[in-house]
């Protein structure tokens, strides 16, 4: 039988209108450190390191409404996994 490949969640990607106002609201909500922070992109880190939380800015985002309903845009994450495949 082959080996099984290691398999971690390395990151999650968020869509805003403005990346930095939205990280530097989960910076300050979380205490994490800002380990990339270019135009249009930001992610946030902990200090052990994983996982870690990226921001994009999205000049088509539409926000969330709450409660949903199906003709606003619906919940959705992305996210990113790390795999060391033998």
């Amino acid at each position: 039988m082959a080996a099984q490949p290691y398999i971690a969640l390395a990151g999650i990607a968020l869509d805003s209108t403005d990346a930095r106002e939205l990280a530097n609201f989960y910076r300050q909500l979380l205490g994490w450190n800002i380990v990339e922070n270019e135009p249009g992109w930001v992610k946030l880190s902990p200090a052990e390191g994983d996982p870690r939380l990226s921001f994009q800015s999205e000049s088509e985002y539409v926000p969330l409404t709450w409660p949903s309903d199906r003709s606003h845009q619906q919940m959705q994450l992305n996210f990113n996994v790390t795999v060391d495949d033998p």
